[in-house]
């Protein structure tokens, strides 16, 4: 289980907590329906054939951390597989789970109904031993949700999807720039490089004719408000490859995150927008850098499904690229973003 993993906000580290309440985003989950509206914006897509782990922690049950992971088609060892949810509930010092299957759509199997009861004990077991509590467990199929009882069936308890209302949860997650795309194919096809022959694309021979560019200089292109110009995407591209260019963007870039007066996670969504745009002009063998540093800030912004869909497409580009590895592994092992970012800083 290869799981997409998401936070509320940047961080949920001391700085975090240190920082007025008022330069937070509150955001209220007031029952099982709310949580399940809110998840799209949580993920940053809606869901499908996939079960989705909601950490939550402290006196008034904050969101701490938000897991995706596809559903195995068949009948896996629960146990073994979550595994690592364990040990992410620790690490974010969480103490309660909720967890939420979308199980596949199956009409002309009805006898392949989704079986609950197996996933269910193994959610218990996996909170139990992580010092936490499994508080509920929803199931959300052909326009409806339930709550999973002890057997495994549904509990009586439930409803139907609002597919029009707009909660306040939604509302202050879209607020955020929290928007959710369709799918999860919508959220990979974003990433894709412009069709060959587009007059957009930059060619190997123009990065290689071009001297690489100092950090801070980077860097300043990716904070401008303004529109990156070719040149800029040219600039970029011709730099990244250099570690000792590219190190130091990831920690001027995470520092000036950590020390923004309203909280680093839009920031940090810019600075991943705008590497999005640069990696999909980028030509063969130039993608990895660009795609590495957009899945690192996506993972810091708490934006774990793009990250995961940078660093997939950064590995396709170069599967020797190491970085891209050792990133694209915390991610799938759930790790909190705050436990990697003083690595990730080290000394500029």
């Amino acid at each position: 289980m290869s799981p997409d993993s998401s936070l509320v906000t940047t961080t949920r580290d001391r700085a975090a907590r240190d920082r007025p309440a008022s330069n937070r985003t509150a955001i209220k989950l007031d029952g099982p329906a709310a949580l399940i509206a809110a998840v799209p914006h949580l993920v940053g897509f809606q869901p499908a054939e996939s079960l989705v782990l909601v950490v939550m922690g402290g006196s008034r049950s904050r969101v701490l951390l938000t897991v995706r992971a596809d559903l195995p088609n068949a009948s896996p060892d629960w146990s073994e597989l979550l595994k690592p949810i364990t040990h992410a509930i620790q690490t974010a010092g969480g103490d309660t789970l909720v967890a939420i299957a979308y199980p596949p759509a199956s009409p002309m199997h009805p006898d392949k109904k989704f079986q609950a009861a197996p996933l269910l004990g193994a959610l218990v077991q996996a909170a139990n031993s992580a010092g936490a509590r499994l508080m509920d467990f929803l199931v959300v199929e052909e326009g409806r949700w339930f709550s999973v009882a002890e057997t495994g069936e549904p509990d009586g308890g439930g409803g139907v999807l609002e597919t029009g209302a707009v909660s306040s949860a939604q509302a202050a997650l879209a607020f955020e720039g929290r928007a959710p795309l369709a799918s999860r194919a919508e959220l990979v096809q974003s990433f894709q490089s412009l069709d060959e022959g587009d007059q957009r694309m930059i060619s190997a021979t123009e990065l290689a004719d071009t001297t690489a560019i100092k950090p801070q200089e980077l860097c300043q292109a990716l904070f401008a408000s303004t529109t990156l110009d070719r040149q800029g995407q040219i600039n970029i591209l011709a730099s990244l490859p250099h570690a000792n260019v590219r190190d130091p963007v990831i920690s001027i870039v995470l520092t000036q995150a950590a020390e923004h007066p309203l909280g680093g996670s839009t920031f940090l969504r810019d600075v991943a927008e705008r590497l999005r745009q640069v990696q999909c002009v980028a030509p063969p063998g130039f993608v990895a850098p660009a795609a590495t540093l957009l899945g690192i800030f996506a993972w810091q912004a708490g934006e774990g499904a793009m990250a995961t869909c940078a660093l997939e497409r950064a590995v396709a580009d170069d599967p020797n690229y190491r970085l891209a590895h050792l990133i694209e592994a915390a991610v799938a092992s759930a790790m909190p973003p705050w436990l990697g970012r003083d690595a990730l800083i080290g000394p500029c």
